[in-house]
């Protein structure tokens, strides 16, 4: 198996490559109802050794040993079938619109119970959409116009203060999360604190910052790992940490490869990876490298848009994801021992760095493959490094070493490289496989010359001042001491002796510079790995020496210099010798057939088959 995943076969017929498919998922319930609709989920629970689930279709029932699903409990109509949670004292809770159905017997008809009316509020409007049993057996529920409880089995329903009128602001309660005294509830509004001594309206508490932080946000779930942090999965704002003693709120995003911002739940798995379903896809979330995988059909899974509370994690850790066509059953250590990280070092074959005003141009293929650092001496701080032929990868991230912040994104093998650092650094690029995991590693290292602005060297420059008129200062008054014949001499002509004549600074031939070049370029235009650096070794000079002098004298950078003799001498062969292309491209110092066409046109108006063929055409004339 190749770095790609692919087997390659080699048969009677010629050599194939195949690509092994693994499914991430084992799917439940993808067949049809009785209108020929799919079977769509809200609430996932299970009970007794049994997966019970809410769906549009009505209620269902998946038995594990048999392998089994059918409906459960459809003897009445079905209204609206939300939330579902496996209570402590063997009791399973289904909500459908206003009602609260208890289950003790799955064979034995449920006691129901129902949300008290609210005098200004349609009963179609009031919905069960999250439930939580506590120890003490209250029933918490999250309802679409704020929080209810069920006190005891004898008791009623009633509203935690309930909204007065529909205009008020009103939360639903789309997740219970339970902590110390207390309830956190993920809600249309942002996460709220409700403390069982004082209520919402309760004294400041450890929660106050992270409720403020969250305010108007709607909030669908959210998890605490072992160290205590908050994962929060959001609508609008993707998925968000918050640390409890740094009182701090981050958000995770496109840019660390979670594509949609509407995630409807987080869970973790034994390793500490989280899983968040979203409207768009499956993702798998790793803190350590703060980026995420995506998973969707394509990896096995029933569909790419899951339903806002149709999730489930059971106490083996598998977790259960429902959809808009059934549920997808997922064991993380499946998946880890079949997605194995393979990273290795990245293929390419050619690299150009340019400052993105389009003021120069430079190959630095040589460089790279040398492993030596690419200097940089350009003014420009935005350059664009462009990588060819880079594994057939399609999306790229990249960051200077020394930066601690985080990836940026590429969709094609071209970097923009803002903000150069002041020195040597690493430039960091890893390759994205169709999932968004990491598959392929490139450090380039790179030694950026820094151009120090007037507002930088005004600081010296006053110090250096000051420090000069210091030493005339005193040159002078010594020499005031001096007697009236010495400084009668000092007023002498500066020039009076030939020797003190001043020397004429020698103009450069133009001819004569480029007849050097011209040599030293000729004797390695075969050689790939011959760049300016190289250049300016042969020559003596400096890489800032070596362009300068090139600017001035002929009007051209050293790699545009180098780039037009290899393409001069490569028409040459193309009109007056038998070799092929391929053989060609090496033959004038180039790595990359592609990259060698693309020059050529540029430089020619046509490609070297284009210009070939036309020479083949005017021979047989």
């Amino acid at each position: 198996m190749d770095h790609f995943g692919q087997v390659w076969l080699g048969t009677n017929d010629g050599v194939f490559a195949i690509k092994p498919t693994f499914s991430i998922a084992q799917k439940l319930f993808t067949g049809r109802d009785r209108f020929g609709n799919a079977f769509s989920f809200r609430g996932i629970a299970q009970w007794r050794g049994k997966l019970y689930a809410n769906s549009y279709s009505g209620r269902l029932i998946y038995q594990f040993n048999e392998g089994s699903e059918s409906p459960f409990y459809n003897n009445k109509p079905v209204v609206h079938p939300l939330a579902a949670h496996a209570g402590t004292e063997g009791s399973l809770w289904l909500s459908d619109g206003h009602y609260l159905m208890r289950f003790h017997d799955a064979n034995r008809e449920p006691t129901v119970f129902t949300l008290p009316l609210l005098p200004n509020f349609d009963y179609t409007s009031l919905n069960i959409w999250s439930i939580y049993e506590d120890a003490e057996r209250k029933v918490w529920l999250g309802t679409s116009v704020g929080l209810a409880v069920l006190d005891s089995l004898g008791g009623q329903i009633r509203f935690i203060f309930p909204p007065l009128v529909p205009s008020d602001s009103i939360a639903r309660v789309n997740h219970i999360h339970p902590v110390q005294d207390g309830l956190l509830l993920a809600t249309t509004l942002g996460l709220r604190h409700f403390d069982f001594k004082h209520g919402f309206s309760g004294q400041a508490g450890v929660y106050d910052s992270l409720v403020n932080c969250t305010k108007d946000t709607p909030i669908y779930h959210l998890h605490i790992d072992k160290r205590g942090i908050f994962w929060i999965a959001s609508h609008g704002k993707g998925l968000l940490q918050w640390h409890p003693e740094r009182k701090q709120l981050t958000s995770f995003d496109a840019s660390n490869g979670i594509s949609s911002n509407e995630l409807h739940a987080v869970y973790e798995d034994n390793k500490g990876g989280l899983w968040m379903p979203s409207e768009d896809g499956l993702f798998m979330f790793d803190p350590s490298e703060q980026r995420a995988v995506r998973y969707g059909k394509e990896h096995g899974l029933t569909d790419d848009e899951f339903n806002r509370i149709a999730h489930f994690q059971d106490q083996e850790g598998l977790l259960y994801f429902g959809g808009v066509a059934g549920i997808n059953l997922i064991d993380p250590a499946d998946i880890y021992r079949n997605y194995t990280d393979s990273t290795y070092s990245l293929r390419w074959n050619a690299a150009v760095v340019s400052a993105q005003d389009g003021s120069f141009s430079e190959d630095i293929t040589s460089a790279v493959l040398s492993k030596k650092p690419i200097v940089l001496t350009s003014e420009p701080t935005t350059l664009t490094l462009k990588l060819f032929n880079l594994g057939g990868y399609t999306s790229f991230e990249y960051r200077w070493k020394s930066d601690s912040a985080g990836w940026q994104r590429s969709n094609e093998p071209l970097l923009h490289l803002v903000d150069l650092p002041e020195r040597r650094d690493e430039l960091l690029i890893r390759a994205l496989d169709s999932r968004g995991s990491v598959a392929g590693m490139l450090h380039l290292p790179l030694d950026v010359q820094h151009r120090y602005t007037i507002q930088e060297l005004l600081v010296p420059t006053m110090i250096g001042s000051a420090l000069l008129a210091v030493v005339v200062f005193s040159f002078f008054w010594q020499k005031k001491s001096s007697d009236k014949k010495h400084r009668s001499r000092l007023k002498q002509p500066r020039f009076a002796s030939p020797f003190d004549q001043p020397v004429e600074p020698l103009s450069e031939s133009l001819d004569g510079f480029a007849e050097k070049i011209e040599g030293v370029v000729n004797q390695h235009l075969s050689s790939p790995e011959f760049g300016v650096s190289q250049l300016s070794e042969e020559l003596c000079l400096s890489r800032k020496s070596l362009y300068r002098k090139t600017n001035q004298l002929i009007g051209k950078n050293p790699n545009e210099l180098i780039k037009e003799k290899r393409l001069a001498y490569a028409k040459q062969l193309l009109s007056y010798s038998d070799l092929n292309i391929a053989e060609i491209t090496f033959k004038v110092g180039f790595n990359s057939s592609s990259y060698f066409t693309n020059c050529y046109k540029k430089q020619y108006g046509q490609t070297p088959r284009e210009y070939r063929n036309q020479l083949l055409k005017r021979k047989n004339s």
